[in-house]
C-alpha cells in the first residue's frame, strides 16, 4: 500500500483524528440515544488516554525487552549495530538545514555510547518520508561521525517504515556478511523492529533506549496518575500507534503480503 494512504489511515484511527471522527459522528447522532452514549464514550476515552495512569500502563505493556550491558552485547557476538533513524529538524537556522531531533537524536547517541564500549561499526536506516531530498539515514549518519566521532559502515535510505528499514537493511547485512546485530531503537518501538528484523532472518541483539513507562511507586497520589496531560496523551499515542503497526503485520502475513 502507498505510504501517503498509509499515513492517511493512521491519522483517521489513532487519536486524537480517530476519536474526532468519533466525536464529530456522535454529534450528527445527538438527537439519538446512541448519539448521546457515543459522545459520552469519545469524551470518557480522550479522559483516559490523556491520564499517566492509563498511557504508562499501555506503554509497560510494549517495554519488553530490559537493556543490556556493553558486557553483555560484547559476549553475544553481533556484528554490528543498526541503529533506526525516527524523525528530522527541518530546516534548523541553527544548523544551517536540516538536522536531527527527538528520536532520532536519541538513539543516534545511544548507538555511539554503545559504540565506544564495544567497537562495533554502526549501521543506519531510514528514508525521507518528506522527499526533501537527504534521508533520515544520511541525518543520523552526518551527526554520529561529526558530533559523536562514531564509525558509520553504512546508511540505508529508501526506507519508509520499520518493515521495509528490516527488509532494505537485510540486504546491506548480507552483502557485509553480518548475520547478528545489535539493534537500537526506543524500548517502546522494539517489539515491532524485533519482530520485522527477524522475519527477514536477522538476528537480533535487542538494545532498547530511552524507557517511557519508567518505575512505579505505590506512593503516587491519584492526582498524579488521573490528572490528565499532553505527556500522558503523547505516550498513548505511541503505545496505540505500535499495537496498530503489529495488528498491520499481522493482516499482511495473513494475506500473504509479506
Amino acid at each position: 500500500m502507498d505510504q501517503e494512504i498509509v499515513i492517511i489511515l493512521k491519522s483517521l484511527i489513532l487519536p486524537p483524528g480517530g476519536l474526532l471522527l468519533l466525536g464529530l459522528l456522535s454529534l450528527l447522532l445527538c438527537g439519538r440515544l446512541f448519539g448521546k452514549i457515543l459522545l459520552t464514550l469519545t469524551l470518557l476515552l480522550f479522559y483516559l488516554l490523556s491520564t499517566p495512569f492509563v498511557a504508562t500502563n499501555l506503554i509497560a505493556g510494549l517495554e519488553r525487552f530490559i537493556f543490556m550491558t556493553p558486557e553483555e552485547i560484547s559476549k553475544s557476538q553481533a556484528q554490528a549495530i543498526v541503529v533506526l533513524a525516527g524523525g528530522r529538524y527541518e530546516e534548523g537556522p541553527e544548523y544551517g538545514g536540516d538536522s536531527i531531533k527527538g528520536f532520532s537524536l536519541e538513539r543516534a547517541r545511544y548507538a555511539a555510547w554503545l559504540q565506544r564500549r564495544t567497537l562495533l561499526p554502526i549501521i543506519v536506516t531510514g528514508g525521507d518520508l518528506a522527499q526533501r531530498g537527504i534521508s533520515e539515514a544520511k541525518l543520523v549518519s552526518q551527526t554520529l561521525k561529526e558530533e559523536f566521532g562514531s564509525k558509520v559502515l553504512a546508511t540505508e535510505d529508501k526506507s519508509t517504515s520499520t518493515w521495509e528499514n528490516a527488509f532494505f537493511t537485510s540486504r546491506i547485512l548480507k552483502s557485509n556478511e553480518i548475520k547478528k546485530v545489535v539493534l537500537v531503537t526506543h524500548a517502546w518501538h522494539m517489539p515491532r523492529a524485533v519482530e520485522v528484523f527477524q522475519h527477514h532472518r536477522v538476528e537480533v541483539v535487542a538494545a532498547p533506549t530511552i524507557f517511557s513507562s519508567g518505575k512505579r511507586s505505590i506512593t503516587r497520589s491519584l492526582k498524579r496518575d488521573w490528572l490528565p496531560s499532553s505527556r500522558a496523551f503523547r505516550k498513548s499515542f505511541l503505545a496505540l500507534h505500535e499495537h496498530l503497526g503489529m495488528a498491520w503485520y499481522r493482516l499482511k502475513e495473513i494475506a500473504g503480503l509479506t
